[in-house]
């Protein structure tokens, strides 16, 4: 029994090599050896055997670099690669049990059908440069990669897994950034303090914990790394709801506890509720991307839906306003639009973003007086830091101004922040039409303001 245990032990060895270029080179010289010794083939005219061993390598050659992973077949799922080293036959055995137990833990979650998990010849990338090359390449969302080591420690056959690197793909974040920096932080708590040594006299449990190390850091690195992804908007929210019960679950009852000091300087608690406590936070962060994911893609009733449910679970709630302040408008509920709006002022007073939202109602509403000072209570309200919001301002109101172009509110709206904000000549040429088209007793007051400015005499 021990020996056919150990020849099906090698022969998952050598069929792990397969994904290699050696293992490709070794199957075609097998092919090659075939057609010279194995009857009937041998006995075909030279020819014929070479136009044969030709058309095999051509197919066999793209069936290799599919199932290398050198190509990959285009997929809405989330990538994961496997591209883990064994050095033995034993070795590989341990690998293939981790993936397999690995895979059961994402299917009793009920998210496997989201990955597509596919295994790397080991010799496709050998250093970081290179799979981070691979995965850009490929838009691979994680790869999971290294060589795993084994042999004695303490009398005890082990296996070392904390080899394992992983590699994933970050989206909308600039390198060399403070949230690029938070995000690597989040990532290095993710990976941090876990055990992935296997006890050959253990391996049931000990290869158990590992697989669940795996996911741990799987959906944590993807629930990070996607939140500001535009292909996978929800993604990222389904994940951490997913993770940070899996993760507390994993705390025995008697350790959920915080302790803190004497001197109150210091608090200890197990790292896994420390990791939660983070997702939590980056969970809330992620309802906010999301939902301005879905308002630039045009999706306002998955922006509402994300948005409320953000609310609830304690997310920015001054910016889920703000954002459902713009969705309920593109879904021509101008009554919550403004409601909402109202529901940002209650939580930080007269704002840039509350004053130019009031504005656009007012003319909405035809109430010109009140938009008349609404603009220039935003004067008081520029700075550096907020001046990008002067220019979404004025490319919206842009926008209104096409489909009703018998208002010429938006005209003098456009003028006005222009003018005192970003480029006074455009913005005198834009109100100086303004004047030419306005009706004099419907924009009086807008009209006596441009006066004022221009330092127009009657």
């Amino acid at each position: 029994m021990e020996k056919i245990n150990y020849v099906i032990n090698f022969l998952r060895y050598l069929d792990s090599r397969k994904r290699s270029k050696t293992g490709y080179l070794i199957f075609l010289i097998f092919i090659l050896i075939l057609e010279l010794i194995y009857p009937p083939i041998s006995q075909l005219h030279l020819n014929l055997r070479a136009i044969l061993f030709l058309v095999i390598i051509v197919i066999s050659f793209n069936i290799w670099m599919f199932l290398s992973g050198r190509w990959i077949l285009p997929t809405k799922k989330l990538k994961i690669g496997i591209a883990l080293k064994s050095l033995d036959a034993s070795t590989q055995k341990i690998i293939d049990k981790t993936l397999l137990l690995f895979n059961d833990e994402l299917n009793k979650l009920r998210i496997r059908d989201k990955f597509y998990i596919y295994k790397i010849g080991h010799d496709v990338f050998n250093t970081f440069e290179q799979a981070e090359k691979y995965l850009n390449k490929w838009e691979v969302n994680l790869i999971i990669h290294g060589t795993i080591y084994s042999g004695n420690a303490n009398s005890n056959y082990r296996y070392d897994l904390k080899n394992f690197n992983f590699t994933y793909l970050m989206y909308n974040t600039q390198q060399q950034t403070p949230l690029w920096d938070l995000v690597k932080n989040d990532i290095q708590l993710i990976l941090s303090n876990r055990d992935w040594i296997i006890e050959e006299s253990n391996d049931i449990i000990d290869t158990n914990k590992v697989s669940k190390n795996l996911v741990e850091i799987l959906l944590s690195i993807l629930s990070i790394t996607l939140c500001r992804s535009y292909k996978h908007p929800e993604i990222s929210i389904q994940l951490i709801k997913k993770v940070i019960p899996y993760l507390e679950n994993h705390i025995p009852p008697e350790k959920k506890k915080i302790k803190i000091d004497k001197s109150k300087q210091k608090i200890s608690m197990p790292i896994n509720l420390l990791r939660s406590g983070r997702l939590r936070t980056i969970l809330n962060s992620c309802y906010i991307n999301t939902g301005r994911i879905f308002l630039y893609q045009q999706k306002y009733n998955e922006a509402v839906t994300t948005l409320t449910e953000g609310i609830e679970r304690g997310a920015n709630k001054y910016q889920c306003y703000n954002a459902l302040s713009v969705a309920y408008f593109y879904l021509h509920n101008l009554e919550k639009a403004e409601f909402y709006t109202k529901k940002m002022n209650e939580i930080k007073r007269n704002t840039l973003n509350y004053i130019v939202n009031m504005a656009f109602f007012s003319i909405k509403r035809c109430e010109y007086d009140n938009a008349v000072n609404y603009y220039e209570e935003t004067r008081n309200k520029i700075s550096r830091k907020n001046n990008f919001v002067i220019e979404e301002v004025i490319e919206f109101l842009k926008s209104r101004q096409k489909e009703d172009k018998t208002e010429f509110a938006y005209q003098y709206a456009i003028g006005l922040l222009k003018y005192n904000h970003l480029d006074k000549a455009e913005g005198k040429q834009i109100l100086l039409r303004f004047l030419k088209k306005a009706e004099e007793d419907k924009y009086r007051v807008m009209i006596a303001k441009i006066k004022f400015i221009l330092k127009i005499r009657e």
